[in-house]
């Protein structure tokens, strides 16, 4: 291990413990499960010229609630992150989950040419849920739903890949 790997592993541990906390509004989630419900939500994106859909769990409550946008796995399904993102959003957290192209339920199958589109698509899917939060709370009656303030990308595989690279990792 390089001296300058060890530094940084250091700086890491030490960080939290010298942080300033007293001024900072940290989001505290719900001290009990709160009622969930699922929604379908579908955003047309210009760009592919479709709509996409998500899952939508959002908690009981008026909100603003912090949101995560979360990704699925290659050739999986939003509902098979049921048992997770249902907990998140039990804790008070909403959790809005893509339809990608590559998703085993999606209604319009793959092409063939598609599968070299994957990575740009699943980007702009997460980019579209943050820029259209306002939108996806008004369709409820509540513009204010989602906490624009407090977001999060999260996935799993293929998935976690997408939200790393939406959050700044460089390829």
């Amino acid at each position: 291990m390089s001296i300058r790997f060890r530094l940084l592993l250091l700086a890491a541990a030490l960080l939290p413990a010298t942080a300033p906390t007293a001024s900072i509004d940290l989001y505290r989630a719900s001290d009990r499960p709160l009622a969930v419900q699922t929604d379908a939500v579908t955003l047309t994106d210009p760009v592919q010229e479709r709509g996409v859909p998500y899952r939508f769990h959002v908690p009981a409550g008026d909100g603003p609630f912090p949101f995560v946008v979360y990704s699925h796995g290659a050739f999986c399904s939003p509902a098979m992150y049921d048992p997770i993102t249902l907990h998140w959003a039990s804790h008070g957290y909403a959790v809005l989950l893509p339809q990608h192209l590559d998703a085993l339920d999606n209604p319009v199958p793959m092409a063939n040419p598609d599968v070299q589109k994957l990575l740009s698509t699943r980007i702009r899917e997460l980019s579209l849920a943050v820029d259209r939060a306002k939108e996806i709370g008004a369709g409820r009656g509540q513009p204010d739903l989602l906490d624009v303030q407090r977001v999060a990308v999260a996935g799993h595989s293929f998935g976690a890949m997408i939200a790393t690279i939406k959050a700044g990792l460089t390829l």
